[in-house]
Formats: structure tokens, C-alpha cells, sequence
């Protein structure tokens, strides 16, 4: 937080205390700048300039040694973050169960207050996945073929859309209880697994379909080359 600024209520309480106690929020040492009603030391404030006006490469070198570091915690099992340990760092992931639902809670609050951009950002690293071939939904895992999420989370995805049907009543699994298999909604034909609709919409659908393949069985290479050995 830049010096002077006020953040109100929202401060962490150690921040809070240092504020009150006329300390700097950064190391809790105290001097002119911290008496004058600033919230860092000279020292913290020059230290913080001169890392806001980084070159290209000192970006560089300590965002490597940023995610050497990192690496390392999670190698041993250690949250990012907190540095605790718990079942989720113990099974790979970076972030302790505590750190990952606070890291949610602001992702979330900032997608709602920044919604244009994140569709953009979602819908640019999608297109990046989709070309690279990986999973459009984690990026870690190649997507199945001809599909653009991976056996997982398209699992994960079916898991999800069974679980909100039966939470909202909807039956489920598809077909159950006499209804459309497709619609879900109205009550299947007798002796059917599908509405009047959806039986319409099937057999033109079939129809259109059959002349299709009609149509290129006909424009096959052999089919073309039988009409002139008869010809």
C-alpha cells in the first residue's frame, strides 16, 4: 500500500496496530515518517520506489528466483503462501486448503467487479489451450481427442451438471421416470424415449441425415467409376 493512503477498516489487524502505534506497516520501526502520520519508514518507502522502478532484467532474475523458491516449498510439501502443511500440499498442490479458499474468495470478488475483463482473459487462454492442444478447463493435461477438455475435468463437469439437476429437482438420470431422454422436461410417447417434439425433430434430422450420406456415397471415387465402366 503506498504511503498515506488510507485503507480503513479493511487493513489486516497486525497493519491496523502499526498504524495506530504510528509505525511503519512494512518492518514496525518508527521515525519521522511514521510520526508525521505516514505508513512506512524512510527507509521501507525508498526501498519500495526503487523496487517500483525495476529494469526489465532485475524483473527477470527475481521472478526466477521467485518461482525457484516457490518450487522448492512445494517440493517439500509447504504452502506458498503460509508455509504450513496440510492434506492438499501433501498430495501436490501449491496452496494449503486455508490459502486456496482465500485465493477463491478474491478471484471471485475481483471477476465480478472486472467482469469484461476476465471473459476477455478467459476467452484469450482458451484459444491458446485449444491451439496448443491442451485442456481448455485446467491447462495441465492434453485435451481428449476431438474434444477440448481432458478425460478429468470433463468428468468432473458431468459429476457437477448431475449433482445441480438433482439439487434442482430436474430428473435425472436422462429418461427416468417416463420423460424425454433429450428435453427431460415432457413426458416421453408411449413405447418412445422421446417427446412429440423431439421424435419430430428426430425423424427430420435422420431424414436430412440419410440423404446426406446418399449424396456422398454417390460422389464416391468408385460409385463415379461404375457409372463409367456402365456407360
Amino acid at each position: 500500500m503506498a504511503s498515506g493512503k488510507s485503507g480503513g477498516s479493511s487493513a489486516r489487524p497486525y497493519t491496523q496496530r502499526m498504524r495506530d502505534e504510528k509505525r511503519c506497516t512494512r518492518c514496525g520501526k518508527q521515525d519521522e515518517n511514521t510520526l508525521a502520520g505516514r505508513y512506512r519508514c524512510r527507509e521501507c518507502t525508498v526501498k519500495a520506489r526503487q523496487y517500483e522502478h525495476r529494469t526489465d532484467a532485475q524483473k527477470q532474475a527475481q521472478n526466477a528466483n521467485t518461482r525457484a523458491w516457490r518450487g522448492d516449498l512445494k517440493r517439500h510439501h509447504l504452502c506458498v503462501w503460509c508455509k504450513q502443511e496440510d492434506a492438499y500440499t501433501m498430495t501436490g498442490r501449491a496452496l494449503c486448503a486455508e490459502c486456496a479458499q482465500k485465493q477463491a474468495a478474491r478471484l471471485r470478488k475481483w471477476r465480478a467487479d472486472n467482469i469484461e475483463t476476465a471473459h476477455k482473459q478467459d476467452a484469450e487462454k482458451r484459444a491458446v489451450r485449444v491451439e496448443e492442444g491442451y485442456c481448455i478447463k485446467c491447462g495441465k493435461r492434453k485435451a481428449a481427442p476431438g474434444h477440448k477438455q481432458c478425460k478429468a475435468c470433463t468428468a468432473k463437469a458431468i459429476a457437477r451438471e448431475r449433482n445441480r439437476r438433482i439439487e434442482n429437482g430436474v430428473n435425472y438420470p436422462r429418461g427416468g421416470n417416463g420423460f424425454c431422454f433429450l428435453c427431460n422436461k415432457v413426458p416421453a410417447i408411449e413405447g418412445k424415449h422421446l417427446c412429440k417434439d423431439c421424435y419430430d425433430r428426430a425423424i427430420d434430422r435422420a431424414s436430412k441425415a440419410r440423404e446426406a450420406a446418399q449424396a456422398k456415397k454417390a460422389a464416391h471415387v468408385w460409385n463415379r467409376m461404375k457409372c463409367r465402366v456402365r456407360a
